[in-house]
């Protein structure tokens, strides 16, 4: 049956553009400009010993990641065929005595085709609207085969610039092994066929601003089935920005709130199914500098080092839990370079290490009491940033 739903919708879109021709945008490829095209991160955290007792064993945390959805073509100016692609590998060392440590190891990937139509025709506006349609989930790694999901969304692309759109898009998402989620996602877009290169003039200037990342991520998953009743949510604020106050040095604010939630509310109200309500939050901000020592070509190296604030809580819905509580004070010092595709796009990669010096406690911790420690984290990550203003 969804061999079928597949091919309907091939067929489909080649007939759309038989009959429509290839338009302004037809032949053009439609990339996420927020999303990270790849990020590696390594942390080193102090682990308690034997019995949760003070002392520090190291520990560490691997993972891989390449988030680029979605990924799109253009048939015709107005049809839009794509893929949504994930991939995340995780690898952690756990020792909780000297002589012995667990490892653990996952992997998750999968593919999720759509379609989008564009009602308006033209490339030279300067907002349009779409509709959209998937069907599927083929899992590569870690899901079971093909499952019936789907989803139906629209949203709004606002031309920025040539080749750069921002687009906010509203999504109702339908699984078969999972909640249904309502998704809002607002952050960048790309259209390559419109990038031509920088002209030559300095998009590192006094008075230029730079974002890179998503923006805004929010969902809201609700379903009732057989005596249970789910809700589940998550907010996620990611902006990172600069601004250029002088000539190659730029100010650099970035912050990552995520806040979520999830409650299970069963016929048979028992503690084991009530401990897992709780409501997260994950807060970190920082502020730093950015200098770029050479200024005149497409690919320009720059360094930078800010600090910041981290806090973390876990709140469970009984009363009698004990809820978890991390704060830190964050150093980190980053390397990196930019690439320019044009004078409002770029390609940056970069290396960072963070320091932070944390408190944390939690249900192993006598109340009112807090555990200084401290974790290293280094990562290495490739995505977009996009040039607003400038001289």
């Amino acid at each position: 049956m969804l061999q079928r739903t597949f091919l309907c919708l091939f067929v489909t879109c080649l007939f759309s553009a038989f009959l429509s021709g290839q338009g302004t945008r037809g032949g053009s490829f439609y990339l996420d400009g927020g999303a990270s095209l790849l990020q590696y991160a390594r942390i080193d955290y102090p682990e308690f010993g034997v019995y949760f007792q003070p002392y520090r064993l190291q520990g560490r945390q691997e993972s891989w990641r390449a988030n680029v959805l979605p990924i799109g073509y253009f048939l015709t100016d107005r049809f839009l065929v794509g893929v949504r692609f994930d991939y995340q590998k995780t690898y952690s060392d756990d020792y909780w005595a000297s002589e012995q440590a667990f490892g653990e190891s996952d992997t998750w990937s999968s593919l999720r085709p759509f379609v989008r139509y564009y009602p308006l025709s033209g490339n030279d506006r300067r907002w349009d609207v779409f509709g959209e349609v998937g069907f599927g989930r083929i899992g590569l790694k870690g899901y079971t085969g093909i499952e019936t999901d789907f989803h139906l969304a629209a949203g709004i692309d606002y031309r920025l610039g040539s080749g750069v759109l921002a687009t906010a898009r509203l999504a109702y998402n339908g699984f078969a092994t999972d909640l249904n989620y309502t998704t809002l996602e607002i952050g960048p877009r790309i259209l390559l066929n419109e990038i031509s290169g920088p002209t030559g003039q300095s998009r590192l200037a006094r008075g230029t601003g730079f974002v890179r990342g998503a923006l805004f991520r929010g969902s809201v998953g609700h379903m009732r089935r057989q005596g249970e009743d789910w809700l589940d949510y998550r907010f996620e604020i990611t902006p990172s920005a600069g601004y250029f106050f002088a000539d190659g040095l730029a100010v650099v604010a970035e912050v990552d709130w995520k806040i979520g939630g999830e409650y299970n509310y069963l016929e048979v109200n028992s503690y084991p199914a009530r401990y897992g309500n709780h409501v997260l939050t994950d807060f970190q901000t920082s502020l730093g500098m950015r200098y770029y020592p050479l200024r005149t070509s497409r690919l320009v190296p720059f360094a930078g080092l800010s600090a910041g604030h981290y806090r973390y809580e876990y709140d469970h819905e009984l009363e009698n839990s004990v809820d978890t509580r991390v704060k830190a004070f964050t150093y980190r010092g980053t390397l990196g370079g930019t690439y320019f595709l044009s004078d409002r796009l770029a390609l940056e990669t970069l290396v960072s290490y963070t320091k932070r010096d944390e408190r944390m406690r939690y249900r192993y911790i006598s109340d009112g009491e807090w555990i200084d420690t401290a974790s290293d984290r280094l990562v290495v990550e490739a995505g977009f940033v996009v040039y607003l203003g400038g001289q």
